[in-house]
């Protein structure tokens, strides 16, 4: 799920160390994250709103997109993909949601295919899928 450096680059945001520690926690997780899986790595140095301040301009900015997990929580995972502007690109993949360790993955290797009526204005798209992850399944 690492954003290559050459996207970090040309991101435009005011660098402090707050949103750099959150960058590279998103840089370090192979799974989404939520504002306070976030907020346990501070460690108290920094309140939630500030957390969710950054979370919110990354994501507005093509940093991160937002997803909500089975539970009902939103979590944040890393944008792979620089090309396009953060209004325009889409996250048309699966967020796999594992019932044991409560991880979400994005799933950027299953394409998804759908047909809505000509009516339909897409503005967001999330799919979830909801199981059990590698990580989690048993092996004899």
């Amino acid at each position: 799920m690492q954003m290559q450096q050459c996207c970090i680059k040309k991101m435009k945001y005011r660098k402090t160390r707050t949103q750099d520690f959150v960058l590279d926690e998103f840089q370090k997780a192979d799974k989404a994250l939520s504002q306070s899986e976030i907020l346990k790595t501070l460690e108290g140095k920094v309140n939630r709103v500030t957390i969710y301040r950054i979370l919110d301009r990354f994501e507005s900015q093509g940093i991160l997109h937002k997803l909500i997990d089975g539970e009902g929580i939103a979590k944040y995972a890393l944008c792979k993909d620089c090309k396009h502007e953060a209004k325009s690109h889409h996250h048309n993949h699966i967020h796999f949601n594992c019932t044991n360790c409560h991880e979400v993955t994005c799933i950027e290797q299953a394409p998804i295919q759908y047909e809505l009526p000509n009516e339909y204005i897409i503005e967001k798209i999330n799919f979830n899928v909801i199981g059990i992850c590698p990580k989690c399944t048993i092996k004899d």
